[in-house]
């Protein structure tokens, strides 16, 4: 009720359509910002349910019917990211180049694990495993990731692909 209240106010002080113009605009930016904080809330929820995280696999069982895997997320870095972070931790590599320090990692690719916490995850019935080498794998349901991974986890780093908590995809990265 104050609203058309406020709103004859407008229109009676100022006059006419002047008045209407001012309300108009006012009901414009009012919706304007209602779908802005509506959006906002709602890009929020998609983030949640989804996520990524590089990993190193501790162990993989089967538990009450449900295939599960310990994961150990980690920072995996390439590039010029890998070696500032090897500086700082005293694992790069130096070399004398024309009389200058040059900095190097082995492979091109560093790993940070300042957390050791194991996760444990369960695997989606539809899980999608993209291996370095695909011929490893004889079939892409649950039980062949899971029977793949029993023997071929350790020392290997994964992207793992995580909807409402649950991994859907595993992605092998590539280490020399």
């Amino acid at each position: 009720m104050r609203l058309i209240h406020g709103m004859i106010f407008w229109e009676k002080l100022i006059g006419g359509w002047i008045g209407k113009l001012i309300i108009n605009t006012m009901n414009t930016i009012s919706f304007i910002w209602v779908f802005l904080i509506s959006f906002s809330f709602c890009k929020n929820n998609i983030n949640i349910e989804q996520e990524e995280s590089y990993c190193l696999i501790s162990s993989v069982y089967l538990e009450n019917g449900k295939y599960y895997i310990e994961a150990d997320y980690v920072q995996y870095l390439v590039g010029d990211k890998a070696i500032e972070a090897a500086k700082k931790a005293g694992d790069a590599d130096i070399k004398l180049v024309d009389g200058e320090q040059k900095y190097s990692i082995p492979n091109d690719f560093y790993i940070i694990n300042e957390n050791s916490k194991l996760r444990k995850l369960e695997l989606s019935k539809n899980v999608r495993l993209n291996l370095v080498n695909a011929y490893d794998l004889k079939g892409n349901d649950v039980k062949s990731v899971f029977d793949y991974f029993k023997n071929n986890y350790n020392d290997k780093i994964f992207l793992l692909k995580l909807n409402k908590g649950k991994v859907v995809e595993i992605d092998e990265i590539f280490t020399p």
